[in-house]
């Protein structure tokens, strides 16, 4: 049996060589903040917009004389009011395809996208408020028929965000979740 020649006393084996990485320059590390009521205010402006195009665009088209540019002219009076069937018609029955139309949206954005464009302009997200990820359907769902409460509570249940420690409306409240914000140090 050969044995391996027995080292100085105090010498340890050189260590191995390890190159150093290429230097190159990285963003500072995102951190994420609660969204407030400004930014999220902002985000519900941009939604807004796409929702009221995305809707209000073909009632336009399909109604051209009770769209944007209407021709009607009043032709009842009643107490000096001026009453149309026709317009009154047209009004309620934009008013169930402006509800579907809004809440696919916000369900379908919030649920399978994280956010909607708004808020993703705006680098935010919808989580779940006890596990972070992203919502389920039902929670998405929950969220939208919160939102519709918040809006006809006077719109407290949207204010509520700016007060709120975790900054969450009664909507967030009442689904489990919380918007999160993107921020870069």
């Amino acid at each position: 049996m050969s044995a391996s020649p027995p080292s100085p006393r105090g010498s340890a084996p050189p260590p191995p060589f390890y190159p150093e990485p290429p230097r190159r320059s990285v963003s500072p590390p995102a951190l994420e903040t609660y969204a407030g009521f400004w930014i999220r205010f902002g985000a519900w402006f941009i939604d807004s917009m796409v929702v009221g195009f995305t809707f209000a665009l073909p009632l336009a088209i399909l109604f051209p004389r009770q769209g944007f540019l209407s021709t009607s002219t009043c032709t009842q009076f009643v107490s000096g009011m001026c009453v149309s069937s026709e317009t009154t018609y047209v009004l309620a029955a934009a008013t169930l395809p402006d509800f579907l139309v809004t809440g696919f949206y916000f369900v379908l954005t919030w649920w399978l996208l994280g956010g909607t464009a708004g808020q993703r302009l705006l680098s935010l997200r919808v989580v779940d408020q006890t596990t972070g990820e992203r919502i389920s359907f039902r929670q998405s769902v929950g969220r939208f028929f919160g939102y519709l409460l918040s809006f006809w509570v006077f719109c407290l249940g949207l204010i509520w965000v700016g007060l709120d420690t975790y900054k969450q409306g009664w909507h967030d409240k009442l689904a489990h979740t919380c918007v999160l914000r993107n921020r870069r140090v």
